[in-house]
């Protein structure tokens, strides 16, 4: 055939080398334009696309979501086991950072094309990258046609077994479509914080209307209780609260609750770590206290091996002493609590500067 393609371009025999050059181009231009051909789907043509949305063949337009992978429940043969989670619509793929202990509390972001039936929702063994369970959601049933946002929000499914060595496997997730809520989030789009920051301070703000505790509700001419819109500042300190694991001496490791206090409950704002949620709750003192006008500094630990570790360095007003805590994330990403604990310092310290302006 390549011969025949030279004669047709006029190639003598003489031009040998030039000749076998030429075929192998030509040879390689047929092969790619077979593959393009083998990998053309209906819906790469827009024209299709339009025409299989107007008939009704495909139910939904494209779009994107974010989901967040808070844990993986399951009971493993390994001792340790490190996995991590990935999902999969269509040919879109993303995946989380891996995990020893199954706790993610990662969000991911995934485009969903137009026709997409199912979103694949998979727990991998991260060493012997292979599939130990899947979850497969409907995008029609469990996604889209799912009733009020809040049925989306930190769901357990249970998953599909794959592999002999995990039994019992689910999976936790919010679904969270992008413009979701968008006239409530008017406050938390100023702030300009993270993904991350953003979803934690939306859960708080979310869980804060739904109690809608009396001193932060109001009453409307229809005798209905209504939310007070929260502040920056409040905001911040409910989402300065959660369970923590907190490293002592000799390597020891305990689970606390942190929170932050301020007025009118005590006289600065501290942060304060209590045993438990209920201590706190039930206005017990704290066992550890740190003010946070005397916060030296919030980071991330450097050690690589340390991803989930963060840093709080203080001046006791006690003895005058610098000191550290050393936590580590649980409901939460890192980046998340030193973000808004950064954020709620930052705050406090420039109304404290504007009052002395005012004094001045």
């Amino acid at each position: 055939m390549i011969g025949l393609v030279l004669q047709l371009l006029g190639v003598g025999g003489g031009d040998s080398c030039f000749a076998i050059v030429l075929g192998m181009c030509v040879a390689s231009c047929a092969f790619c334009g077979l593959y393009k051909c083998s990998m053309f789907r209906c819906r790469d043509c827009y024209c299709c696309k339009r025409f299989m949305r107007a008939t009704g063949t495909d139910k939904f337009d494209d779009f994107e979501i974010t989901v967040v992978v808070h844990e993986a429940l399951f009971t493993a043969s390994k001792l340790k086991l490190c996995t991590k989670v990935r999902i999969k619509a269509g040919s879109h793929v993303v995946q989380t950072d891996e995990s020893h202990n199954g706790v993610f509390q990662q969000p991911l972001q995934i485009f969903v094309e137009q026709g997409t039936g199912t979103i694949d929702v998979e727990l991998i063994d991260s060493r012997e990258k292979k599939v130990l369970a899947v979850k497969k959601l409907d995008v029609e049933k469990d996604v889209l046609n799912r009733e009020g946002k809040d049925k989306l929000q930190d769901i357990l499914y249970g998953m599909k077994q794959k592999s002999k060595g995990l039994l019992n496997p689910k999976i936790r997730l919010t679904v969270l479509f992008d413009g979701d809520n968008a006239a409530e989030q008017g406050l938390l789009k100023q702030m300009d914080v993270s993904q991350e920051s953003n979803l934690v301070l939306r859960h708080v703000k979310q869980m804060a209307e739904d109690a809608c505790d009396l001193q932060h509700s109001m009453i409307d001419e229809n005798g209905d209780i209504k939310p007070v819109p929260m502040s920056e500042l409040e905001l911040l300190v409910k989402g300065c609260a959660g369970p923590v694991d907190k490293f002592g001496s000799w390597g020891s490791r305990s689970t606390v609750y942190v929170a932050v206090q301020g007025p009118p409950d005590v006289k600065k704002f501290r942060l304060g770590i209590w045993r438990n949620q209920g201590d706190f709750a039930s206005g017990a003192a704290p066992d550890t206290e740190a003010e946070l006008l005397k916060v030296l500094s919030v980071q991330p630990d450097p050690h690589p091996r340390r991803s989930e570790v963060f840093v709080i360095q203080y001046v006791d007003p006690a003895d005058k002493l610098k000191k550290r805590l050393t936590l580590k994330r649980i409901d939460r990403s890192r980046d998340a609590w030193v973000e808004i604990l950064t954020r709620l310092i930052k705050m406090l310290r420039d109304e404290k500067d504007a009052r002395r302006m005012i004094k001045v």
